[in-house]
């Protein structure tokens, strides 16, 4: 907040307690912490692509052993070739989406809207991990325990992109309009999106391949469609992860034309507004001299 301003709302005892929170969240969420953590769960998610991708053709051909059936054998062969391919695409999405992120800067008139933004985005990822971990409990299912993991991770990198602005070219202006500060908190929503899909990328992967070999090694005494339904329940993390660079190309690009649309409308409104004072002014003193 600008030091001109005085905010008659201030109040020590909540402030004392929470501004420590937030500045210990920003000392262990630090820019360092999140470039060295998207450069491993890149690699890691590649490696487990590739995992998942040999998973479906062994998957493949103990169906085709099992059900006696060579087409599910050729199924697998062509799930292993399609993991690659989109891999592939995938990888190759990621650099013009973090270009884009680089060449569109945008500002905000006071840090402290994204420290909040941040301190609730972790919390509510907390939250999730704890109800995930209760619900794998009561439940008997892994993958509720891994859903939560995986909620609260992309939280907590979601948290460090808004505590550390620089990394998604956010910059702070106290001058900045209501405006101005309302297309930063939607660019903010956009820019974390599309610079989260590393991370997307390599955890999603990651704990989806985990739990395609934790169910195909726990059900394979078992046949027919039981089997198989639920090995298939987890092929939408493992899509949805390999995936997510490519789709989260398209909407940060959309969305990014969306918000530059809108903030050549508001500066012709400005601008207009701008002649129209001047036009007055100039009426006045044509008055004032007569």
């Amino acid at each position: 907040m600008s030091k001109d301003i005085y905010n008659p709302c201030s109040s020590r005892l909540i402030e004392g307690m929470l501004d420590p929170l937030v500045g210990h969240l920003k000392n262990f969420l630090s820019e360092s912490f999140f470039i060295e953590n998207e450069r491993w769960l890149g690699k890691t998610g590649n490696i487990f692509a590739i995992i998942a991708a040999f998973a479906f053709l062994v998957i493949g051909l103990r169906f085709a052993i099992k059900e006696d059936s060579f087409n599910m054998f050729l199924m697998g062969i062509g799930v292993f070739l399609g993991v690659i391919l989109v891999q592939y695409v995938a990888i190759k999405f990621v650099t013009p989406t973090l270009t884009g992120i680089q060449n569109a800067q945008t500002a905000i008139s006071d840090n402290s809207v994204l420290s909040i933004i941040a301190l609730l985005i972790f919390l509510s990822g907390l939250a999730a991990l704890i109800g995930g971990i209760y619900m794998a409990i009561k439940s008997d299912e892994f993958q509720l325990f891994l859903m939560g993991i995986g909620i609260f991770f992309s939280t907590l990198y979601a948290s460090c992109l808004y505590l550390n602005p620089s990394l998604i070219n956010i910059v702070i202006v106290e001058s900045s309009t209501p405006a101005g500060d309302a297309l930063g908190i939607v660019s903010s929503v956009i820019k974390v999106l599309a610079r989260s899909i590393v991370i997307v990328y390599g955890s999603w992967v990651t704990i989806g391949t985990i739990d395609l070999v934790f169910t195909t090694v726990s059900t394979f005494k078992d046949t027919g469609d039981y089997a198989l339904a639920k090995i298939i329940g987890t092929v939408p993390l493992i899509t949805a992860g390999l995936t997510s660079p490519i789709s989260t190309f398209f909407i940060f690009t959309f969305a990014m034309l969306s918000i530059e649309w809108t903030s050549e409308i508001l500066g012709i409104n400005r601008r207009l507004e701008a002649i129209a004072r001047l036009f007055r002014n100039s009426s006045q003193n044509a008055v004032q001299k007569q």
